[in-house]
């Protein structure tokens, strides 16, 4: 099986060269197979189909949109999101991973993010 890796650097994301040491995390986004990671108010989203930066777009041609998410490297750190007052509205303990792989999102290719 043949691997992309597809590497995102914090600074390129942002336009900040001094966050080229802050590694990236992921989490787990709104759709199954969506991930997100942020910093501040910039977010950065994958897909088995590619990246959105803000308003941008990196797609991948042809790509499978249903390829197999599978977050890998779990780390110790998690996400909080206290929303408004209402604790129905939280999210609390979201997992966050170093890596994200799509497994087959061309035959016998997987791609893999991770910063």
């Amino acid at each position: 099986m043949r691997v992309i890796i597809a590497v995102l650097s914090a600074g390129a994301l942002w336009g900040a060269p001094s966050l080229d040491h802050v590694p990236l995390t992921f989490e787990p986004g709104a759709r199954a197979s969506e991930f997100i990671t942020h910093n501040g108010s910039s977010t950065v989203t994958v897909t088995p189909a590619g990246v959105t930066i803000g308003r941008g777009n990196m797609r991948l041609l042809g790509a499978r949109n249903n390829a197999i998410a599978q977050p890998e490297d779990l780390l110790p750190s998690y996400s909080n999101y206290l929303i408004d007052l209402d604790p129905r509205k939280w999210r609390t303990h979201v997992p966050n991973y170093r890596r994200v792989r799509y497994r087959n999102v061309y035959p016998g290719i997987d791609v893999v993010y991770y910063g």
